[in-house]
């Protein structure tokens, strides 16, 4: 709608010449090959009257929220008992029930099961069975994960359970194209959470655990993601009592995610199912793991583990196997397996990295040595200990650290792992001066005239507000070879025009960035040409 109608007058008049060549065009206005041979083509007719401008107004659906509307496709729709409110009210709620199903943290809006109540009993929708049947689940799901939290609506708790067992139905074999119908998952598992809130709304406690059981063995890796964070979610720590039956059940769950994630083939890859005992399978390369449908179980695990029950000392245990895993594993595995496991990486790499940075080495220890000889998992290892260091203390305990990684791995020239050695701030605010300093000098030192790295000092040192004081350090990244300054780095002319500049007072500096500049105009830079005629258009002193 904002392509056409927030246009300009001739533009708007091109696209109302194109609708009518559409218009008058018999091949494209009906459709040979649809449900209605020879007949008129639905789509190309509302695309005809979408592309003139003068048919757009805007409307308040039921929430006072301004929508555009196209009154010449909704007198047709009009005429075949279309509801335009109806229609609005769909996708409102629709985008409230999807943003509550995404802040599982946060209550639902009230009344959205009243909302769902109210727009199925109004007029006709326009909308697509399958997308009716996404809403449902949806709402389904944020119905049934905020029954535990305060007055229970019986007849929706049902109603709610109905729909997400129905859901799990075709979830439990799809594997592409699995959308917000993931939250099926989680759904069932608040409900398998709460006993006496099924009992109380009739809901078939039996049916409900085995749905839910074959969810965990999805091939779709969304709905086990859905599924593990409702796990980690309900699970009570006091045990025995309460939250004993939830338990066992979510261990189950755990385990068949886990087992239901064997990988075999070559060439071609199938999953299988991962021998018992898992952990003895896992921790001594036995079995093979397919990264991405395990990779929901890892936070899960570790979010569990504890020495509270033996529940939780079970999830510590199946947690270490993955560990032992990963470790024996994943530098074996090739980059067409490991570039589409990116959630497990990540899974382990935080856990490393949080528990590193509050004073347990171990786990790093390890995890570095097993890495050693591979590049790109170091980094992630790294880059993941940055990520953590988010207050100051944390960042104290980083970089006493980092003198002794960054020695470690100095002579490893891989692009990827020699950023991660330079941590970027996720809070600047928790960083002394002094800690970012030294880390900016060592680094600079081991990666002098290696222009490829230059953008990525420049980042961290404007991070901490460095980037003048500091200037010399990316000079010397970037070395003095115009050429390959100009293929390396994005921010150089940049840079360098703005050392350059007298204001600046930078003078040592700023004689060799003119050099620089310089050179990369003598290469052919324009940016560089165009950086140097701003400089000398500015005022004289």
């Amino acid at each position: 709608m904002a392509v056409i109608v927030l246009r300009y007058p001739e533009r708007q008049e091109h696209y109302r010449r194109t609708a009518r060549s559409l218009e008058n065009d018999p091949r494209r206005r009906y459709d040979p090959d649809g449900e209605n041979p020879g007949g008129r083509c639905r789509a190309a007719e509302n695309v005809i009257l979408m592309l003139d401008a003068s048919n757009w107004t805007f409307s308040e659906d039921r929430n006072g929220q301004t929508v555009p509307v196209n009154t010449a496709v909704r007198r047709i729709m009009e005429q075949t008992e279309f509801s335009l409110e109806t229609f609005l009210g769909y996708f409102s709620l629709r985008d409230q029930a999807a943003a509550a199903a995404e802040s599982p943290e946060s209550p639902a809006p009230p009344g959205l099961y009243e909302q769902w109540r109210a727009l199925s009993c109004g007029g006709k929708s326009g909308a697509r069975e399958e997308d009716r049947r996404e809403l449902d689940t949806v709402v389904g799901a944020v119905v049934a994960r905020d029954a535990a939290r305060g007055p229970v609506n019986p007849a929706a708790v049902g109603w709610a359970a109905g729909v997400l067992l129905e859901a799990a139905e075709g979830l439990s074999a799809a594997e592409d194209g699995v959308g917000s119908e993931r939250w099926a998952a989680a759904g069932l598992v608040s409900l398998a959470a709460s006993p006496d809130l099924c009992a109380e709304a009739a809901v078939p406690f039996a049916a409900l655990q085995s749905a839910v059981k074959q969810l965990a063995g999805s091939p779709a890796e969304k709905v086990r993601v859905a599924l593990c964070g409702e796990i980690a979610r309900g699970w009570n720590k006091a045990c025995p009592g309460p939250g004993r039956d939830f338990h066992d059940l979510a261990l189950e769950l755990l385990t068949e995610v886990i087992a239901t994630a064997g990988q075999a083939g070559n060439e071609h890859l199938v999953t299988t199912r991962i021998p018992e005992p898992l952990t003895d399978a896992l921790s001594t390369g036995v079995a093979r793991l397919d990264y991405r449908l395990a990779a929901a179980a890892v936070s899960c695990l570790h979010a569990l583990a504890g020495p509270e029950c033996r529940h939780s000392q079970e999830a510590a245990r199946l947690a270490e196997a993955l560990t032992l895993h990963d470790r024996a594993t994943w530098a074996g595995r090739g980059p067409e397996v490991t570039a589409h496991a990116k959630r497990w990486r990540h899974a382990h790499d935080a856990v490393t990295a949080a528990q590193a940075l509050d004073g347990d080495r171990a786990r790093l220890n390890a995890y570095l040595e097993a890495f050693a000889t591979t590049p790109s998992a170091l980094a992630a290892v790294l880059l993941a200990l940055a990520a953590a260091a988010d207050t100051a203390e944390r960042v104290d305990t980083l970089t006493c650290m980092w003198s002794e990684i960054m020695d470690r791995f100095a002579g490893h020239r891989d692009r990827e792992l020699s950023v991660a050695l330079l941590p970027r701030p996720v809070e600047p605010a928790s960083w002394r001066s002094r800690q970012a300093k030294a880390l900016a000098r060592s680094w600079s030192e081991l990666n002098t005239a290696r222009p490829v790295l230059a953008d990525h000092l420049i980042a961290v040192l404007t991070a901490h507000g460095l980037l003048m004081a500091e200037a010399g350090l990316v000079l010397d990244v970037l070395g003095d070879e115009p050429e390959r300054v100009r293929y390396s780095s994005t921010d150089a002319v940049a840079f360098l025009a703005q050392v350059a500049n007298p204001t600046a007072s930078l003078p040592d500096y700023g004689q060799r960035a003119q050099r620089l500049l310089d050179g990369l105009i003598a290469t052919g830079s324009r940016q560089a040409l165009r950086a140097q005629q701003q400089l000398e258009d500015l005022p004289g002193p």
